[in-house]
């Protein structure tokens, strides 16, 4: 999160300026260097070979996800969208009363997007959700307790704070990690 920071994008291997972004609020990146996502307090925008398209903006951005032909996005409205590269809009899903997707991964294993959901009345459990790529249908992976999680889908791992570890495509649990002894 960069807090409407300006920002710059470097060359890696000069160091010199490529772009600057007055107020980003987040920069996501893609796996192919010419894609890439821009959020800012008034708008956001997919970059695709230097082309700006603008997407429907919603103040509240929670999380973003690129798949091998489409952005999913997760936004305090307790909705996921998702949108061809090109921009059109392929599919809106909603999370549910009183819920929201979190946090949001491709999974090149299930070549579907993985998202978190919390139930905001439940603070200490979480879901972990496979949405389809093409036309966002929940499919339930795992329920687990968390305050937090983070995942690799390059790994495809998912650690929760409550020290545990599942496999993020299939929810698997892997391990519980132990505390550091004294």
């Amino acid at each position: 999160m960069l807090d409407d920071a300006p920002c710059l994008r470097l060359d890696l291997a000069t160091g010199a300026t490529i772009e600057k972004v007055p107020a980003a609020r987040r920069i996501v990146e893609s796996g192919d260097p010419a894609t890439r996502l821009y959020v800012t307090r008034e708008a956001t925008r997919l970059d695709k070979n230097g082309s700006l398209r603008s997407l429907p903006h919603r103040k509240l951005f929670l999380d973003a996800a690129f798949g091998p032909d489409a952005l999913c996005l997760t936004s305090g409205e307790s909705e996921v969208r998702c949108f061809e590269l090109s921009g059109a809009e392929r599919w809106t899903i909603s999370a549910g009363p009183a819920s929201n997707y979190i946090r949001l991964w491709y999974d090149p294993k299930s070549a579907a997007f993985i998202g978190v959901r919390k139930d905001f009345e439940d603070r200490w459990y979480r879901k972990l959700v496979r949405l389809d790529i093409r036309s966002g249908e929940p499919d339930h992976i795992l329920t687990f307790r968390a305050l937090d999680e983070d995942a690799s889908p390059f790994t495809d791992l998912l650690v929760s704070t409550d020290r545990e570890a599942f496999r993020l495509s299939d929810g698997r649990k892997l391990s519980t990690l132990l505390e550091k002894r004294r």
